[in-house]
């Protein structure tokens, strides 16, 4: 699936009923390796912690490193009780063309996902509540929607 330059064709990420997995990706996969991917469904992962997983000491804390899904166009994250986060603290996901999210299930989730007024979809991961402050000040100048980390979620663009 994923080649050695960094290419993929892996669109779809669809798993349900699994007992034993942590993590999905390594955080490095979205720097390239997944440009392609249009669907992540994730449902009863009992033990998934994070579905990108990296090291959090590679971004210092004055820094965030923002990635592109350009062409994900649904995130399901359903009855996930152990989800943590979707990726690493300090990391910025950004979705321009998903559809639907949904979110529910996940009461540990610290991910605050947001929508700006071009439609963008944004995922990041906090570190503190300080940090959660700072972003519902900027949210609220920035970005027409912002749900508070751990709600539920049932978005759809129009």
């Amino acid at each position: 699936m994923i080649g050695r330059g960094g290419s993929s064709s892996l669109a779809e990420v669809s798993i349900r009923d699994c007992e034993n997995l942590k993590y999905l990706f390594p955080v490095t996969f979205a720097h390239g390796g997944i440009l392609k991917l249009k669907t992540i469904s994730l449902e009863k992962v009992s033990k998934l912690e994070q579905v990108f997983e990296g090291d959090e000491a590679n971004v210092s804390k004055d820094e965030e490193k923002v990635i592109h899904l350009p062409q994900l166009t649904e995130l399901k994250l359903s009855e996930l009780p152990n989800l943590m986060s979707f990726s690493p603290v300090r990391y910025h996901f950004v979705s321009p063309s998903l559809e639907d999210l949904k979110v529910g299930g996940c009461p540990n989730i610290t991910t605050r996902f947001s929508v700006d007024s071009k439609q963008s979809v944004h995922a990041k991961t906090q570190a503190s509540q300080s940090d959660d402050e700072t972003i519902v000040e900027e949210s609220a100048a920035a970005q027409e929607t912002t749900w508070p980390a751990g709600s539920d979620i049932s978005w759809r663009a129009f």
